[in-house]
């Protein structure tokens, strides 16, 4: 897990950017990849907003409109699960139920210890090896119930990190 970082940090790698407010995606990008929990919180994105003399609604509006941008915390490990229709028709409830009950969380929702969360995305392109999780980037295709607890403490003992781009 990355360690938390330091007022002075944080304004270090604000100032490591023009003050333009059309660095303001990449200032807050950057804050997350760092941050502990993979997110922006609120004092943070205050800093920003007065570094680049914006409005905190401005920079709230930017995170709420990116997809990539976070405003709570995010577990470890994000499951992408596919909600298109074909996905639907081809297990994609099946992933769903299995993951609410192997996590113990509903969709969108943090394990109790942090290291896991899954969300249903939109078209994914790989309904051929449906029902599939993503995870970085990564197709896990064709699973089970089964294949799927087997992922999951797969994931818990690092097996993939390497491939997961060290997640």
């Amino acid at each position: 897990m990355r360690q938390t970082m330091t007022l002075t940090q944080k304004v270090a790698l604000i100032k490591s950017y023009a003050p333009e407010p059309q660095q303001v995606v990449n200032i807050l990008l950057a804050l997350q990849a760092v941050s502990e929990a993979n997110y922006v919180d609120l004092a943070t994105a205050r800093l920003v907003a007065d570094y680049l003399k914006m409005n905190d609604a401005q920079i709230f509006e930017l995170i709420s409109y990116y997809p990539i941008l976070h405003s709570k915390p995010q577990a470890h490990y994000v499951l992408e699960v596919c909600d298109s229709a074909p996905c639907q028709l081809t297990g994609n409830q099946m992933v769903q139920a299995t993951l609410r009950d192997a996590l113990g969380v509903g969709e969108n929702e943090a394990s109790s210890d942090g290291e896991f969360m899954y969300c249903p995305v939109t078209c994914l392109g790989a309904c051929d090896q449906a029902p599939f999780i993503r995870v970085n980037g990564r197709i896990f295709p064709n699973l089970t119930a089964d294949a799927i607890w087997e992922l999951l403490a797969d994931l818990k003992a690092g097996r993939y990190a390497a491939q997961l781009g060290g997640a």
